[in-house]
């Protein structure tokens, strides 16, 4: 949009953000599927990632949580959205698969609550794995770069 001196890239992210608004996930998906996440800040990369997922476009939901977990910063809770994202979908499997790849890189609390919520689904016991789920996303949450 030349007039305003918006380019291209943040003119798609606008219209995502808009439909994203209007809890129109698929038009919002389209959008941002027209972006360079290079350029995207991360807490941003994390809400479209929500949306992608909203959408049913997981290969682009996991694609950004991959990827924030190469940069580095917050790469603990991009770990722990692809896992529970898998469980989800109802695929422990892929979660537990998502875990065993990457465990080695993250500290034991994490890794071994994460075993815990998937064993616990599997089991049925969905409160309690919604219980442990909550308390190490709060711990996540806690501090803003893990």
């Amino acid at each position: 949009d030349s007039k305003r001196n918006i380019s291209l890239h943040q003119k798609k992210i606008n219209l995502g953000n808009a439909y994203a608004f209007e809890r129109n996930w698929k038009r919002s998906a389209d959008e941002y599927l027209k972006t360079d996440y290079e350029q995207i800040e991360i807490s941003r990369l994390f809400k479209m990632a929500d949306i992608f997922q909203s959408a049913g476009e997981f290969s682009q939901a996991y694609r950004i949580l991959f990827s924030i977990m190469e940069i580095g910063p917050m790469a603990r809770r991009a770990f722990f959205k692809l896992v529970i994202m898998n469980l989800a979908q109802g695929d422990p499997d892929s979660a537990e698969r998502v875990l065993k790849n990457f465990e080695d890189r993250f500290p034991n609390w994490l890794t071994t609550g994460l075993k815990e919520i998937i064993h616990l689904d599997r089991m049925g016991q969905k409160e309690k794995a919604f219980v442990k789920l909550y308390t190490i996303r709060k711990k996540i949450n806690s501090s803003p770069r893990l």
